[in-house]
């Protein structure tokens, strides 16, 4: 949570589609509005998420870290699908409670997306109608991105197979191995960093070591 607790902003998108299929809360963190309203810009000009499943907030942690407030500054995102996704997102790192506050700006402009409301993430809808507790299958929005760019290597690793089967196996193989092998390692630090420490040290003791000594 050290990023987000530093964070004065955020940009949420609902359902983004991750390797084209799957459809998770994503979060990104901004330390400056500026910084913020120039990204929310070009998520506008570039279309690359329809602007009715985004929000740009504020956001205020409270002290004991288990509630998020969020500010609605723009976005056509739905105050109630807002709140769902942040618990989404945050309920693996203790946040309870979320709550939305502010209107958008432009939301006046933004045609509706008549899907929206269709694919609310069920279990942290009724915890936000009822008791507001965090989803223990949540996965924080920085590892799922982290997540996104180890699936982004697989057709490298298709490769480095197909070379394998066929007996070419070269030096670049082996390096794209060792690059594969130490970024997992990364993303399992991370991840175990964020949801449990004590395992970081369990995953240092049993990586693969596949460099040269």
């Amino acid at each position: 949570m050290t990023t987000w607790k530093k964070a004065q902003g955020i940009i949420l998108f609902h359902d983004y589609k991750l390797e084209g299929k799957y459809k998770v809360p994503v979060a990104f963190p901004f330390k400056k509005a500026s910084e913020q309203q120039a990204e929310y810009k070009k998520i506008a000009q570039t279309k690359v998420h329809k602007l009715a499943k985004v929000a740009s907030c504020e956001l205020v942690f409270d002290a004991n870290g288990t509630t998020l407030t969020l500010d609605l500054k723009k976005g056509g995102l739905k105050p109630e699908l807002i709140k769902a996704s942040a618990l989404e997102i945050f309920g693996a790192v203790g946040i309870t409670t979320v709550n939305v506050v502010g209107q958008s700006e432009d939301a006046a402009a933004i045609p509706a997306d008549e899907n929206a409301e269709d694919t609310a993430p069920q279990a942290a809808t009724e915890k936000a109608a009822a008791t507001e507790k965090a989803s223990p299958n949540a996965a924080q929005s920085e590892l799922i991105v982290a997540l996104k760019a180890l699936l982004q290597d697989k057709a490298i690793l298709a490769a480095v197979i197909a070379n394998i089967k066929a007996n070419k196996v070269s030096a670049n193989d082996e390096k794209a191995i060792r690059q594969l092998n130490d970024k997992i390692t990364a993303f399992l630090k991370n991840a175990a960093n964020e949801t449990n420490p004590k395992l970081v040290a369990e995953i240092e003791k049993n990586k693969t070591n596949l460099h040269h000594k």
